[in-house]
Parts: structure tokens; C-alpha cells; sequence
């Protein structure tokens, strides 16, 4: 019992020692106040309103779509890592999973729900860290696939989407899985799919356009819940020789 309780207080201080700026990224697109209005916080803890759901389901089949050629025991990137939700379902698929995000509370509810107190699937190859990915210091090729779920809608400005791109383009060898709402989507249909306001919807040929500026294709679209969803998960690949 004594060890469980050491190990829960050292869950809970993860990423205090860590540091990021506050002229982030994340800090121009307001994401800890979109992040708060889609996962509402009581004390320590953040409430998952989609976890075990239909909806949830199809995320996933979505996703497992979009990584199909990404071989088993390969590195993952889950960013951000949304309080560990999509970890075991990674570690299902055979997948070594880096999760960050900037909030410590929601990289340490993920170390809880991949750890003993949870699932219990995480190894010593998987890895937590509370920091900014613009300045997280990841080498070239770092991982072999990367999920960005839920946040690219928080993104209006087309600067704030490239700067993203470029990086995940450099640290990233395989494909690259975005989610986010096409700009057919009504408010209200937003609003209805995801039960925010601060979605941004975004053109796919502009975004095409976007991800080109540094050697990336769009391979394929996968809608995310059904073919006429709104929300859709965009494959993106580094072109060969870029």
C-alpha cells in the first residue's frame, strides 16, 4: 500500500520540474482554454465525456485505418496525449508510445491509465513528457507515426498550422494523422459533432496547400465517424528525397 501511494504522488508531480514558454505555440492558439472547455477539470482529475462510447469506437477504427502499413513495435507519437484515452488502444496495436502534452495533469492521468493503476499495458519503452513540441527537442526521424487528434481545429491561423507541420515533418518518418473539421461544416454541425465552439473548420485544398510548403502529402482522407461525418482524419507522408 505504501508503495502505491508513493508511486500515486509521484504520478501527480510529474512534469513539475519540466518547463515550456509561455509565447508557445500552444500559448498563442489559446490551448489551454479550448482544452479546458473540451475536457472539464475537477481538481486532478479530467473527465473523458467520449470514453467507452460508439463514438469512441469509431475514432479508434479510424485511426487503425490511418496506421495500417505502420509496422508492430514501432514509436508512436500521441500528441497531445489527451489524459492517456487512446494509449492502451496504441499499445493494442503493437505500438511504443511517446505521450505529451503541456498540461502535467493530463500526462500523469495518462501514465496512471497505461500504468498498474490502469490498464497496465505500458513498458519501459514508452515514454511521458509534459512539454511544448515545438521545443521538445525531438531528433530528426524520431518517430515512426504520429497522431495530432483534436487540436488542429484550434489552430484558425494558417502560420500557427505550418509552424506544426514543419516540425512534425522533420521528426516524423511515416505517416502523420491529423483530425480535424472540413470547412463544410456548419457551426451548428460542429457544435453537434464534437460539442464545442472552438473548432475551427479548415479547406482541405488549403491545408493540401500547407502541408506541401514542406515536402508533405495528403494520401488519404478517413472519415472519422461515418462517410458523410464532417470530421475527417487527414494521412500525411514526407515526400521521397525531400
Amino acid at each position: 500500500m505504501r508503495k502505491e501511494q508513493e508511486h500515486v504522488r509521484e504520478n501527480q508531480g510529474l512534469g513539475q520540474d519540466r518547463s515550456f514558454s509561455n509565447t508557445s505555440i500552444m500559448a498563442h492558439s489559446n490551448f489551454r482554454q479550448t482544452t479546458h472547455s473540451q475536457h472539464k477539470h475537477s481538481g486532478h482529475r479530467v473527465v473523458m465525456p467520449f470514453l467507452g462510447t460508439t463514438r469512441e469506437k469509431r475514432e479508434k477504427l479510424c485511426i487503425a485505418k490511418a496506421l495500417v502499413d505502420v509496422p508492430h513495435g514501432t514509436s508512436v507519437l500521441n500528441w497531445p496525449c489527451e489524459c492517456g484515452r487512446l494509449l492502451p488502444f496504441l499499445k493494442q496495436l503493437g505500438y511504443n508510445v511517446t505521450s505529451i502534452d503541456t498540461s502535467f495533469h493530463a500526462v500523469a492521468q495518462a501514465r496512471f491509465r497505461g500504468g498498474f493503476l490502469g490498464e497496465g499495458c505500458i513498458d519501459d519503452a514508452d515514454d511521458f513528457q509534459v512539454v511544448d513540441l515545438l521545443q521538445a527537442g525531438f531528433g530528426d526521424d524520431c518517430f515512426d507515426a504520429v497522431i495530432v487528434n483534436h487540436l488542429f481545429c484550434y489552430f484558425p491561423e494558417s502560420q500557427m498550422r505550418q509552424q506544426v507541420l514543419k516540425e512534425l515533418g522533420r521528426i516524423c518518418s511515416g505517416p502523420i494523422v491529423v483530425s480535424f473539421f472540413h470547412i463544410v461544416a456548419t457551426a451548428k454541425m460542429v457544435r453537434c459533432e464534437h460539442q464545442t465552439r472552438n473548432n475551427i473548420p479548415i479547406n482541405r485544398r488549403k491545408f493540401s496547400q500547407e502541408v506541401g510548403e514542406y515536402g508533405l502529402t495528403v494520401t488519404k482522407w478517413v472519415p472519422k465517424y461515418s462517410v458523410i461525418s464532417k470530421q475527417a482524419c487527414a494521412v500525411i507522408t514526407r515526400n521521397k528525397g525531400f
